[in-house]
């Protein structure tokens, strides 16, 4: 219980602290790797609300907390059941019992998809949001992409085939 009172202190604190840390008085270009992270490892948009994404950090945040909500609903269900099938007396509650069980672990099983959903919008969104932010100010970012060069260009020398990295800005 401690631990949830921490992390709903610090994803607070991040949703306060954050106009400060979004000063447009001086633009730098949005990093994309602590986002990241933050929005995998606490989870809940902490790392978009850092970033200065409030959008995409609500949008996590909401998802997270309704995915947990409803795994523990689930997981309710399913401790509840187990219970009563532990207690069952005859076969007929023995069924209904497990029953329950299995509805149970299906909707903690719903809340586990949409946790990992909203996992990889927090993995996707700071990207996304980084790009955009520094095409409109103008800021240059540099994409390191590999590329694999199999092609030939007609009418000259075509370039020996192999491994290169493309540099975009």
């Amino acid at each position: 219980m401690k631990n949830r009172h921490l992390l709903a202190a610090l994803v607070l604190t991040v949703i306060a602290l954050t106009p400060l840390w979004s000063d447009d008085a001086q633009v730098e270009p949005k990093s994309k790797g602590l986002p990241i992270l933050l929005n995998i490892l606490p989870g809940f948009g902490v790392g978009s609300y850092v970033q200065g994404d409030k959008v995409g950090g609500t949008i996590q945040l909401v998802a997270d907390i309704v995915g947990y909500g409803i795994f523990l609903v689930g997981d309710v269900m399913y401790s509840k059941a187990s219970v009563d099938y532990d207690n069952a007396y005859y076969i007929s509650d023995e069924d209904a019992a497990l029953a329950d069980m299995e509805t149970g672990l299906g909707v903690e099983v719903c809340g586990d998809i949409v946790i990992i959903g909203a996992t990889v919008y927090g993995i996707f969104r700071p990207i996304s949001f980084a790009n955009n932010y520094n095409k409109e100010h103008g800021l240059v970012s540099l994409d390191v992409r590999p590329t694999i060069s199999l092609s030939s260009y007609e009418g000259r020398e075509s370039p020996a085939p192999g491994f290169a990295v493309r540099l975009l800005y």
